[in-house]
């Protein structure tokens, strides 16, 4: 593997290394990264990176397997390893590291490698490919305003791809990264107290963490001072982020939703208007790089193929000057069921279940031919029932219905359909 020696380290003449060079001297004194008590500038991040990188190329280290610490040195690992053209990796804190290169990273310059439980339910590895991200930062920099005066607080786990937006967003605008504590951010005083405190102004997190701080009012009587916040992971109903946009003033929300091959790289939704839709819109067409198939599914092209999302839309023409449509999110090819003979999304059901007054969210399986449904919110059973007879064929009618607190949800934050079923034993 080559290397091109640039001053005192092996800093491959990239376009992140060139502008992490470059901020080292512009804000040489500015906080690169912060995370707790600890911080560092641009100038003793580049000066680490070059030192990093001389060492991982000396060891002759083919893939770097990062553990998953979330503290300014996995930072660095992660950078000074796309600088000297080395893949890394982030694993369990515990797992044991073997140093090896997959055959499927021999060819083409693999940036970094993910594990995603793709679009079928199956985990797989994904890799990303650095001219390919480098483009996509380049334009997601431009679309979204990054600036040097702003501050990125990253609350996502650095195993997540959506992580690598947070951390080269900085690499990419010389804006500060503030690496922030994900269980003290789940309470909403904290998540308010380090926003404040930080100064921050772009933030990027999950449906189910909107969701939760919707749910629990918790800018009832302070509001965070963003200038932008970022959905990614999962798909999100519109009057949760709708609460997020009536309360930040001046708030823009952004849609990043796609799959792992791209994670939102060409599938941006914009808005600072309460949407009116059931769903914030998936992405808006705004690039050649997406196309919906016949049966309404969204395929992309990466220059590392094509790749199938798995998630269906209905198209909703629009004119505007970047994007002529929007598309609705409709379901999930991997909810896709067949009960006896017939097949249902559970989307559908689940639409149909919120459609009742007091429902507020729903999911539902089907298990041997019956459908087994979990409901928030203060609706009678027999209000759902009456009201999904109307709207449903007998065969979609949940046979097994049960009111909860919450809907289960995985580590992830996303609905945990296998857990339905325990909750009924």
């Amino acid at each position: 593997m080559r290397h091109n020696k640039m001053e005192n380290g092996y800093m491959r003449y990239s376009r992140i290394s060139y502008r992490l060079k470059l901020y080292s001297k512009m804000y040489a004194e500015k906080p690169a990264i912060v995370c707790e008590d600890d911080s560092i500038t641009f100038s003793e991040l580049f000066e680490k990176l070059e030192k990093r990188g001389e060492e991982l190329v000396s060891q002759n280290i083919k893939v770097l397997y990062i553990k998953n610490i979330r503290c300014i040195d996995t930072v660095i690992d992660m950078l000074a390893a796309v600088c000297v053209m080395i893949p890394y990796q982030i694993v369990d804190e515990n797992a044991e590291l073997e140093y090896d290169v997959p055959e499927y990273i021999r060819w083409n310059i693999p940036m970094y490698l993910i594990k995603t439980s793709g679009t079928t339910g199956e985990k797989k590895t994904v890799t990303r490919y650095l001219d390919d991200f480098e483009w996509f930062m380049f334009n997601y920099k431009e679309r979204i305003g990054f600036k040097s005066s702003d501050v990125i607080l990253n609350q996502l786990d650095f195993a997540f791809d959506a992580s690598a937006k947070d951390i080269y967003g900085m690499a990419f605008s010389g804006a500060t990264l503030v690496i922030g504590n994900r269980e003290k951010l789940n309470y909403p005083i904290e998540f308010l107290n380090t926003v404040k405190k930080y100064n921050v102004t772009h933030f990027q997190t999950t449906p189910y963490f909107v969701k939760c701080m919707a749910k629990m009012d918790a800018f009832a009587n302070e509001a965070p001072n963003l200038k932008a916040v970022f959905l990614v992971g999962d798909v999100m109903k519109s009057k949760y982020i709708n609460y997020w946009i009536e309360k930040i003033p001046g708030v823009v929300i952004f849609n990043l939703y796609g799959v792992s091959e791209s994670t939102g790289s060409h599938m941006i939704f914009k808005t600072k208007k309460p949407i009116e839709l059931e769903y914030v819109p998936l992405s808006t067409r705004w690039n050649n790089r997406s196309y919906i198939e016949t049966d309404g599914e969204i395929v992309l092209y990466t220059p590392s193929g094509k790749h199938y999302s798995g998630d269906y839309v209905s198209v909703i023409p629009r004119k505007t000057q970047r994007a002529k449509e929007l598309c609705m999110f409709v379901g999930r090819k991997d909810n896709l069921r067949k009960i006896r003979g017939y097949r249902i999304s559970l989307e559908e059901i689940e639409r149909a279940m919120c459609n009742a007054t007091g429902v507020e969210d729903a999911i539902c399986e089907i298990v041997e031919d019956e459908i087994y449904a979990l409901y928030e919110g203060d609706s009678d059973m027999k209000v759902i029932k009456k009201s999904l007879k109307s709207l449903l064929p007998e065969y979609c009618q949940p046979v097994h219905l049960k009111q909860v607190d919450s809907l289960p949800v995985n580590e992830n934050g996303k609905a945990d359909r296998k857990k339905i079923i325990e909750l009924f034993e």
